[in-house]
């Protein structure tokens, strides 16, 4: 665009932005307030739960990894307490459990754990094979420990721990307290990216501990999980897209209520067709974040267009009370393709198609983003 500028996916977009439609918000402002059938919500709410207990880790999967995370836990207290000489010069300032171990967001059959270290110090690659050597000779003298496998990832900056009976994992991964991420220098420390991902993660669990702990949120990021690993249109949102959606899903409303289930399961599906997160929409502040980074500056301009479809295609679903296939319950139900489905009644489902249009963006720029057309 001549004397433009050529727009990336994390810019503030020099627009008006726009309010997307929330049902649960508009009653404050004249629209009608649309209920379903208490019978509609009751049955929801049943396939929900459903759902979610399928879904929660079998009791022997959480004693594995509860046991496991104590254990190395444990070990990582005792060397900030009283450090090796080999780590000396590795000052660590703290452990802390972060991902959906700690959150109670975890799914059956994958029974990982994450622990973030934090070093006072900039973590080089000898600093962090240093921590892994002494974190399994501490493993090595609990009773029964039983740890097997052991590997230090790529980026350098994380290694995993595996029980060799209940094949639980542990992800030790390393960080430096805020201050030191500008002097990180890949040429002598582990991945400056990775390092500062962990730190991030740190302050999301935070973040979660503090705000999303009601279990009716717990809940709703479990099921966007197993929806998300249905639904392809969704695969470029992270867990932290989902829980920040599912929290203000649940929390966010004018009455300051927690919302029930089924009614913030669909008001997921509601906002995201609605377009909060495409170009131009206020969107959702990340709150770990700078108020002015918004959760869709992560995310590609394909990719919004792509999230918005799939929930405004499930929001259809739901409609037509095709409950199973958007839960789960449906086995023969592989997603939304391109191809016709029929549904019950003799409804013929035509799945919506993409709106963005690349070879307009990159002519139109702003325009491409915001609807308007040249004169």
């Amino acid at each position: 665009m001549p004397g433009g500028f050529r727009v990336g996916p994390s810019m503030m977009l020099p627009v008006p932005r726009h309010f997307p439609f929330d049902a649960a918000v508009s009653t404050q402002f004249g629209f009608p307030k649309i209920r379903d059938s208490a019978d509609m919500e009751t049955d929801l709410q049943a396939l929900l739960l459903k759902r979610n207990q399928e879904l929660s880790p079998l009791a022997h999967e959480q004693t594995a990894i509860s046991n496991l995370v104590c254990q190395v836990q444990s070990v990582l207290d005792t060397i900030i307490v009283s450090p090796p000489s080999a780590l000396d010069q590795y000052a660590l300032d703290e452990v802390r459990q972060v991902g959906s171990y700690k959150k109670g967001t975890m799914i059956r059959g994958k029974n990982v754990a994450d622990i973030v270290v934090v070093f006072r110090t900039l973590p080089t690659p000898e600093a962090v094979k240093a921590l892994e050597e002494h974190v399994l000779d501490g493993l090595r003298k609990v009773p029964e420990s039983q740890i097997g496998t052991h590997m230090l990832y790529d980026d350098g900056a994380s290694f995993k721990i595996t029980h060799t009976a209940t094949r639980a994992v542990v992800n030790v991964m390393v960080s430096t307290v805020h201050q030191n991420l500008h002097n990180l220098d890949p040429l002598f420390h582990v991945d400056p990216d990775a390092v500062k991902l962990h730190l991030k993660a740190v302050r999301h669990a935070r973040w979660f501990e503090e705000n999303a702990h009601h279990s009716t949120v717990k809940v709703l990021v479990r099921l966007l999980k197993d929806v998300q690993s249905r639904f392809t249109g969704f695969s470029a949102l992270t867990c932290w897209h989902l829980e920040v959606l599912s929290h203000f899903s649940v929390m966010n409303n004018p009455e300051h209520t927690i919302l029930s289930l089924p009614v913030a399961f669909k008001r997921f599906f509601q906002l995201l067709a609605a377009g909060l997160l495409l170009p131009g929409s206020v969107g959702i502040g990340d709150p770990c974040e700078n108020p002015k980074i918004r959760l869709q500056g992560a995310l590609e301009p394909e990719e919004q267009d792509a999230v918005a479809q799939t929930a405004q295609d499930i929001l259809r679903l739901l409609c037509h009370g095709e409950y199973y296939k958007v839960i789960g319950f449906d086995e023969k139900f592989n997603g939304i393709g391109d191809a016709l489905l029929k549904l019950k009644g003799g409804v013929v489902f035509q799945p919506s198609e993409a709106v963005y249009d690349e070879r307009s963006f990159e002519t139109n720029g702003l325009l491409a983003l915001t609807g308007q057309t040249t004169a």
